[in-house]
């Protein structure tokens, strides 16, 4: 498995679970910074993983590459719909 933290900010970080094998929930709220973590399957065991209540918080912030990743993995997505916002979490389950 490969991770990697994508921040607002735009810095992006490996990380590697604490168990080596998987994130545990309480894993992924430390890292993406939430309370509630949503699932955007981008395909072929690739996850990306964002908070859920992200656009709800009032400094929220749009995180250009999840967005990225995102429309890539989704080109049927009208260009309105907003994207990824806060700290996302990419995990490459195949690797």
């Amino acid at each position: 498995m490969k991770a990697i933290l994508y921040k607002t900010d735009g810095t992006e970080t490996e990380v590697f679970p604490v168990d080596g094998k998987e994130f545990q929930l309480e894993e992924m709220y430390r890292l993406i910074d939430c309370e509630i973590v949503e699932l955007v399957q981008l395909g072929n065991g690739v996850d990306l993983w964002c908070d859920e209540e992200g656009l709800m918080k009032s400094n929220w912030m749009m995180n250009v590459k999840a967005t990225e990743l995102y429309r890539e993995a989704h080109p049927d997505i009208p260009p309105q719909e907003l994207g990824i916002v806060g700290n996302a979490l990419f995990v490459d389950n195949t690797k």
